[in-house]
């Protein structure tokens, strides 16, 4: 229960800081930050998963170790992959929003409520 109490707590004051930074924005009080994302697979991109969702970052770990290469999809290993974000408001408040996704997983997750979309950096 503490735990739950404690997510729920995180998720709130995350979202109260979203808030506060947006008024502060549109007020002209605070500029306005760019977007920049993550590109998946990189050092700093595992170093902001494992921050944010240590379990996922194992196991993208471990579909790299199993194929032996860093260009397959995050989620199922397969390739090709392509770089893809989600965008405002569906980026989690915090976290990594870039993953390598094949076609099949990009489908599997956009049907879920993941819009997301391919990333050109």
């Amino acid at each position: 229960m503490k735990l739950e109490l404690y997510e729920r707590l995180a998720t709130l004051h995350r979202q109260r800081v979203e808030v506060a930074t947006a008024w502060l924005e549109e007020k002209g009080l605070l500029e306005k930050q760019a977007i920049t994302h993550l590109t998946p697979h990189t050092p700093e991109w595992f170093e902001a998963l494992q921050v944010w969702d240590p379990p996922q970052a194992a196991m993208v770990q471990a579909v790299i170790v199993r194929t032996c290469s860093l260009d397959v999809c995050s989620i199922c290993g397969d390739s090709p992959a392509s770089d893809h974000y989600l965008p405002q408001p569906f980026r989690p408040a915090g976290g990594v929003d870039t993953f390598r996704l094949c076609k099949d997983c990009v489908r599997i997750r956009r049907s879920s409520g993941d819009p997301f979309l391919l990333l050109s950096i």
